[in-house]
């Protein structure tokens, strides 16, 4: 899966290109068909969300850690692989814990909840593929 995740300056070069008006021959359709992840919406930059992390650590203000929690809940598919490398899901416990603010912590609670579930069923179809496949397929 790794190889067809677009970062930095591809992703934003396929997103451009994906917006530009193109002929309609075969061969157009068949690109956008094989690269049509770098514009699917479950598609999130690593980049972007250690971004959001970053910047959910170092929010002081309510209102700063609201813009990042809407941010991370409405803009950004976090999947089980981003949640382990960016290590997102220990700055929002972390901040869950800490705000004093009665809608922060609700907003976190509820976005823990939901990664909690993701992450559970991804494990239970990452161990599928393992069982089925072998140890070569798990991620």
């Amino acid at each position: 899966m790794e190889k067809f995740v677009l970062r930095g300056d591809d992703a934003l070069a396929a997103a451009e290109a994906a917006q530009q008006p193109g002929g309609s021959g075969v061969r157009d359709r068949q690109r956008l068909r094989q690269t049509r992840i770098a514009d699917g919406t479950k598609v999130v930059v690593e980049d972007d969300v250690r971004r959001l992390r970053d910047e959910l650590d170092a929010a002081r203000t309510p209102t700063a850690m609201l813009r990042v929690l809407l941010a991370l809940e409405r803009e950004h598919f976090v999947s089980l692989e981003i949640l382990e490398k960016t290590r997102i899901g220990v700055s929002l416990t972390r901040l869950q814990r800490r705000a004093e603010d009665d809608d922060v912590r609700a907003r976190a609670t509820l976005l823990l909840r939901e990664w909690k579930v993701r992450a559970k069923k991804a494990l239970r179809r990452r161990a599928r593929r393992v069982e089925t496949f072998g140890r070569n397929f798990a991620d």
